[in-house]
């Protein structure tokens, strides 16, 4: 076993040792020591990357279904708030202002949770069976680039959840609003 200063270049310094060392030893890195963690990471990864999506779309779908109901709940009041004055830019404002802020509520609170979790294993750690993994606990670290880049993501779908809502309350007739009451 050796330790290195520079851990990049443990691959190559393997390579090396093994060509002067040849048959019967067998030389490792600590990326091939740790293949299962490293494949398991990597699996993780990638189900992230697919579910992630996934989850996002589904809350949008949540809130174009919420805020569409809220439209035709809000009828009425869409029709006052027409014949006193306000535009269908004023009204479509309001809606998406509505869904921005359900959206920013929601990333927020998501991400903090994650992020709090994230603390929680790297303070307290998550075991793993070192036969296995060769190391006794899961290494959490967060990237701050990609954690922006989930909230920004979330809350441009966010907005695209609102237009169909928002649209649907600004094309309101006031004549329409008001024809029951």
């Amino acid at each position: 076993e050796m330790k290195l200063d520079d851990v990049s270049k443990a691959s190559w310094v393997a390579r090396k040792l093994e060509l002067m060392l040849k048959d019967p030893y067998v030389v490792m890195d600590w990326r091939e020591l740790n293949h299962n963690l490293f494949t398991a990471l990597t699996l993780q990864k990638v189900a992230l990357l697919l579910f992630l999506p996934l989850i996002i779309i589904v809350a949008a779908f949540n809130m174009v279904a919420a805020l569409t109901m809220m439209v035709f709940d809000k009828t009425k009041e869409i029709a006052i708030v027409r014949t006193m004055g306000a535009t269908t830019g004023g009204v479509w404002g309001i809606f998406v202002a509505v869904g921005l802020t359900i959206g920013a509520v929601g990333t927020a609170v998501g991400l903090g949770l994650g992020l709090l979790l994230c603390e929680v294993v790297s303070r307290y750690g998550y075991p793993l069976d070192p036969k296995v993994y060769l190391i006794d606990r899961l290494p959490v670290q967060v990237n701050p680039s990609e954690v922006v880049l989930v909230g920004v993501i979330t809350i441009v779908v966010c907005f695209f959840a609102t237009l169909y809502p928002a649209l649907k309350a600004a094309a309101l007739r006031p004549v329409e609003g008001l024809r029951y009451e």
